[in-house]
C-alpha cells in the first residue's frame, strides 16, 4: 500500500456496494480503533469513506472538517448509526463494544474520578498485537501497563518519531491505515502471509495477566465493594500499580510482586452511628450555629491527629536528635552545625502550621484563619481535605446529621497519611539543606512520592470504614548524618 491508494466507490444503489469484511477478524475486547484500522485496510477506506458508509444521518451531514471528538472518539463512537454498521459487520459491534466498556471501566467507582478517566485518550498499543493489527481495549485501561497476552510494557505513540496518536477515528494522524505520517507502518507485511491470513480471532484463553483475568471474573459482591472505594485526589493513578492494589484489597488472597507491604486499618462497625450527648445537643441548635460546631469538632480532631504524629516522630525516629531540635529553634543567629533531622521536623513543622519560619516552630500552635468555615490541623492540606471533605459531603443529604466520629475518622487517616510522606520528603532533602543552611520559603514538592491508598466507605452504615495503604517504614528510607551523634554518644 501507498499513499495514494484508491477509495471506496459509492455505486447509487445501497446494496451494491460492495465490502470486504469477516467477522472472524474480531477479537473479544477488540477495540473499534482497531477493527476500523482494519476496515480501512482491506477495504483502501478512509474515515470519510467510514463516515459516509456507517454514519448517523445528522454526521453524514456534516463536513468531515466539522465532526467533534464526540463523534470520533473510539469509546462510544456516537457519529456511527447502529444499524448501518451491524448490517455492514453481521454482528451489534457498537453495542458489543458499549457492553466491554462496561464491563471493563463501568465497574469503577465514580469518585473522585469519573469512569471514563481511566480510559487513555491518547493510544497505547503492544507492540507485538499491533504487528497483526490486533488492538484491545486493555491497552487503554489506564490500570494497565503491560499488554495482557505478551506481558510486555505498553507503547504510547509511534515507535518511529514519537507523535501521539489519538484514540478516535481519524486519519489526521495517518498516511493510510496503521501507517503513520512519518511513514512508519504499525503492521508487520510478509507477502507470504496476506493480511487476512493473520487477521484471526484472538482467544481470551490467550491472556497471560492474572490481574486482567481476576478483574474480568470478580463476582457481584466485589463489584459492589468496589464501588466504595475512594482514591487519593490530585494524583495520576496510573503512575501505581493500582490495579494489583485493587484487586488484593477485594481479594485478600491475591497476591503480586508489586503489592507488598499492604497495611490495613478499619474503625469499629457502627461508627457512622455513634453520635455523642453533646453532639446530640449540638444538632438541636439554629443550623448556622450547629454548622459551626461541626466544624470546630472537625477542626480540633484534625489538630490532635497532627500532634500525636508530632510526639511519635519525637519519641521514635527523631528521639536521639530532641535537644539538635531544641538548638536549632533556640536562636537564628546561631553558626552551630545544623542537624538535619531537626531541620526537617522544624520544616515540616513550620508549613503544616502555616508559619512564615522556623524560628517560630517552637512556640508555634495550629491557629484557624475563620472559625465559620471547614479547616484542618495542616495548612499545607487544607485544599486536599477541602475537596475530600466536599466529595463525601455531596453524597449526603445533610452532612451534619453525620456522625463527626466517622467524618473525624476519615478526615484524619487522610491527614496522617499525607503529614507522615511529608515529612519523608523533608528528609529526602535535608542533609543538603542543613549543610548549606537552606530555609525554604514555600514548599519544594507537592504530593511527590505519596504511597497509594484506598478509603473505603460502605453504603451499608452498620460496617467499618477502611484505610488501605502501602508504604515502607521511614527508619529504611533515609540515613542521614547528624554533627552531633558522635558527641551524644561519647556523653552517653
Amino acid at each position: 500500500m501507498t499513499g495514494n491508494w484508491p477509495r471506496v466507490s459509492y455505486p447509487s444503489n445501497e446494496k451494491e456496494r460492495n465490502i470486504t469484511w469477516n467477522h472472524a477478524w474480531i477479537s473479544p475486547y477488540e477495540s473499534l480503533w482497531g477493527i476500523f484500522e482494519k476496515f480501512k485496510f482491506a477495504n483502501r477506506a478512509t474515515v470519510k469513506d467510514i463516515y459516509h458508509l456507517f454514519g448517523t444521518e445528522y454526521v453524514r451531514n456534516l463536513k468531515s472538517s466539522t465532526i467533534g471528538r464526540p463523534h470520533r472518539d473510539c469509546v462510544r463512537l456516537s457519529g456511527l448509526d447502529n444499524d448501518l454498521v451491524e448490517s455492514a459487520f453481521s454482528c451489534p459491534l457498537l453495542e458489543i463494544n458499549s457492553q466491554n466498556i462496561d464491563q471493563l471501566f463501568g465497574i469503577m467507582p465514580n469518585h473522585p474520578f469519573k469512569r471514563d478517566s481511566f480510559i487513555r485518550n491518547e493510544l497505547f498499543f503492544c507492540p507485538e498485537c499491533i504487528k497483526s493489527g490486533f488492538h484491545s481495549l486493555f491497552h487503554q485501561f489506564k490500570l494497565l501497563h503491560k499488554c495482557p497476552y505478551h506481558q510486555i510494557p505498553l507503547h504510547k505513540g509511534c515507535p518511529n518519531c514519537d507523535k501521539p496518536h489519538p484514540f478516535a477515528l481519524t486519519d489526521e494522524f495517518t498516511n493510510e491505515p496503521f501507517r503513520c505520517l512519518c511513514g512508519h507502518l504499525f503492521l508487520e507485511m510478509k507477502k507470504e502471509r496476506p493480511y487476512f491470513l493473520k487477521w484471526k480471532q484472538i482467544p481470551i484463553g490467550d491472556i497471560k495477566s492474572k490481574n486482567i483475568l481476576t478483574w474480568l471474573n470478580l463476582d457481584e459482591n466485589q463489584i459492589s465493594r468496589l464501588k466504595s472505594f475512594y482514591f487519593p485526589l490530585n494524583i495520576k493513578i496510573e503512575e501505581y500499580d493500582t490495579l494489583d492494589y485493587i484487586l488484593s484489597v477485594l481479594q485478600p488472597r491475591y497476591s503480586t510482586p508489586n503489592i507488598e507491604n499492604h497495611r490495613v486499618v478499619k474503625s469499629s462497625p457502627y461508627i457512622r452511628r455513634l453520635i455523642g450527648d453533646k453532639e446530640k445537643e449540638e444538632r438541636k441548635l439554629y443550623y448556622p450555629l450547629k454548622v459551626n460546631k461541626f466544624y470546630n469538632a472537625i477542626y480540633h480532631s484534625s489538630v490532635q491527629t497532627v500532634q500525636s504524629i508530632a510526639a511519635h516522630l519525637r519519641g521514635t525516629l527523631l528521639k536521639d536528635h530532641k535537644s539538635c531540635i531544641n538548638r536549632l529553634l533556640k536562636s537564628s543567629r546561631t553558626n552551630e552545625p545544623i542537624c538535619p533531622y531537626a531541620l526537617a521536623y522544624a520544616h515540616w513543622m513550620k508549613f503544616i502550621l502555616g508559619y512564615e519560619s522556623i524560628w517560630l516552630v517552637r512556640r508555634a500552635y495550629p491557629y484557624r484563619d475563620d472559625a465559620n468555615n471547614i479547616e484542618f490541623g495542616s495548612k499545607q492540606d487544607h485544599l486536599y481535605l477541602l475537596n475530600l471533605f466536599k466529595t463525601w459531603q455531596f453524597e449526603l443529604d445533610e452532612f451534619t446529621e453525620e456522625s463527626r466520629t466517622a467524618l473525624s475518622w476519615i478526615l484524619n487517616r487522610v491527614l496522617g497519611h499525607l503529614i507522615w510522606n511529608h515529612f519523608n520528603n523533608w528528609l529526602s532533602i535535608s542533609q543538603d539543606a542543613a549543610e548549606n543552611r537552606i530555609e525554604y520559603k514555600v514548599v519544594p514538592f507537592g504530593l511527590k512520592d505519596l504511597p497509594l491508598y484506598i478509603l473505603i466507605i460502605p453504603e451499608n452504615k452498620n460496617k467499618p470504614l477502611e484505610f488501605h495503604w502501602w508504604n515502607e517504614s521511614l527508619k529504611n528510607k533515609v540515613k542521614l548524618i547528624c554533627p552531633y551523634s558522635s558527641r551524644w554518644r561519647k556523653h552517653k
